[in-house]
């Protein structure tokens, strides 16, 4: 025998009614549970506070409650911390950096180059050469540069500038020697982090501002 609508929704008003009266209201563990209500608000874990939680491989990690609402669970180990909180941590090379705490966990080991400010970069020898210096290159190897020489800036290497080396003047410039008689570039050495480009060129002063001696 089938059941009418109408029958179904009696009978489940009902049960809704016996359960209420046998559990009482749940409302407050509801709350306790840290999960967002129905107007988006969190129900409130105290912050600082930390919860066991199941992570995908079945193991048991920790989760941590920031602003009133508990974080993503940590499965790996990582170190629980406070927002915005800093520690050093070791770099591969030796030396130290300094990690930062983001959503409860610590970020990546930052300033592992030694300290240094320098500015990484690459240069380049093209065939070809035109007219250009210290203009931005057509095309990577360039064909306007006026010697061929060129200047690679930024992490992907995709920022090139035609540049004049310290050898490409007859005599060739000397180190701190002005390289144009405004005495707007000066031949200056020059060498890269990992140490493959190097050499001393005609830099202009907004480049040698950019510190493009890594060697110290």
């Amino acid at each position: 025998m089938s059941l009418s609508s109408a029958s179904i929704r009696a009978t489940l008003a009902v049960l809704a009614l016996v359960t209420t009266a046998a559990c009482g209201d749940d409302s407050s563990a509801a709350s306790d549970s840290g999960a967002p209500s129905p107007d988006g608000s969190t129900g409130g874990c105290a912050d600082g506070t930390t919860q066991a939680c199941g992570c995908t491989d079945g193991s048991t990690g920790v989760s941590r409650c920031s602003s009133g609402a508990w974080s993503a669970c940590m499965c790996d180990g990582t170190p629980l911390c406070d927002e915005g909180a800093t520690q050093p941590c070791a770099c591969g090379d030796g030396t130290t950096g300094t990690q930062t705490c983001s959503g409860g966990a610590w970020g990546i080991c930052d300033g592992c180059d030694g300290g240094s400010t320098c500015t990484d970069f690459a240069t380049g020898s093209s065939p070809f050469e035109g007219e250009a210096v210290y203009e931005a290159c057509d095309s990577v190897p360039p064909t306007n540069c006026a010697t061929g020489a060129y200047i690679l800036f930024g992490e992907a290497r995709d920022t090139c500038y035609c540049a004049l080396r310290c050898s490409d003047f007859d005599p060739p410039k000397s180190l701190g020697e002005a390289c144009d008689t405004g005495g707007q570039t000066t031949c200056t050495h020059i060498v890269n982090r990992d140490g493959t480009s190097s050499g001393d060129w005609c830099l202009t002063d907004s480049w040698i501002a950019l510190d493009l001696d890594c060697s110290e």
